[in-house]
């Protein structure tokens, strides 16, 4: 059976608002600047894009989920940031991340080669240019996270694990995600703190990604294969094929979800949720063209 097939299930972020685990052996650091464009806020659910909602805080009792973002309240001066990229190398991978958002941009994978042509790594990435973002709802307030700038640590814990801990004060709420990474898998542990007077009453949305870029021979083929994938808590998994949505056609997955995944042929990014966390409250998808 194809290597390919058997091998690349990369799952690149697990348990938001969740204690991360930390892993054992050593990786690199480095971080660059980059004065591309800021990305913009999208405030409507981009085509084919999967938002995934997961309460603020563990004992939420109504982790309730509008489908639509409301009205942003963001400062005008935050998409005037030049964002900063890290990169974190593993044996296995190099993961890029931005500062604006403390967003998730890509991941090359070091152990595949691209079938394209271009003799390069295989790397999962987006046509949106991140494979995460988030949007925080509150009482009153929906903030786009991928406007906001966010100051960046590179730590090590007492384990040995690379740490990237972000954080940002906006709208009145003191935020912060880390992210740890294991040295052996492709598995990243996201965990995240709201400080709010609301936050009790507040969830969060994350967006996968709206396609996956194609390193296949016959891209054409590879993205026939794109699709989402859920995993109710008490059911069996299933899928949702791009080719399944017509564009603007709206498909909600009602929780409680254990995980969520875009796929295209053989890779996969995925959000899983740990051992006795709290599930995402659902799981909603728009058709794209």
């Amino acid at each position: 059976m194809d290597k390919r097939f058997l091998l690349a299930l990369i799952l690149t972020a697990v348990a938001v608002i969740a204690t991360p685990w930390l892993f054992g052996t050593q990786s690199s650091l480095t971080n660059t600047k980059t004065g591309t464009g800021v990305p913009k806020a999208d405030s409507s659910n981009r085509a084919g894009s999967i938002p995934t909602a997961v309460p603020v805080e563990r004992d939420t009792s109504r982790p309730a989920v509008a489908s639509t973002p409301a009205a942003e309240n963001v400062p005008a001066t935050s998409t005037a940031a030049v964002p900063e990229t890290t990169v974190v190398s593993t044996p296995l991978a190099n993961y890029r991340f931005s500062s604006l958002g403390a967003m998730p941009l890509s991941v090359e994978l070091k152990s595949y080669k691209a079938l394209d042509g271009s003799k390069q790594n295989v790397r999962l990435g987006s046509a949106s240019n991140h494979l995460l973002a988030y949007r925080l709802f509150l009482p009153g307030d929906s903030i786009a996270l991928s406007t906001v700038p966010f100051s960046v640590e590179q730590s090590r814990s007492a384990t040995g694990s690379d740490v990237l801990t972000y954080r940002a004060a906006i709208a009145g709420a003191a935020l912060t995600i880390r992210y740890a990474f294991a040295s052996d898998s492709y598995l990243v542990r996201i965990s995240g703190e709201v400080q709010h007077p609301s936050a009790p009453n507040g969830f969060l949305a994350i967006e996968m990604p709206s396609n996956l870029h194609s390193s296949e021979a016959d891209s054409l083929d590879d993205q026939q294969h794109l699709a989402y994938a859920v995993k109710p808590q008490r059911e069996n998994a299933r899928g949702i094929p791009f080719s399944k949505l017509d564009p603007g056609e709206r498909r909600l997955e009602s929780g409680p979800i254990t995980w969520v995944a875009a796929k295209n042929k053989y890779f996969i990014v995925g959000l899983l949720t740990p051992n006795g966390g709290v599930p995402f409250a659902e799981v909603g998808v728009t058709g794209g063209p």
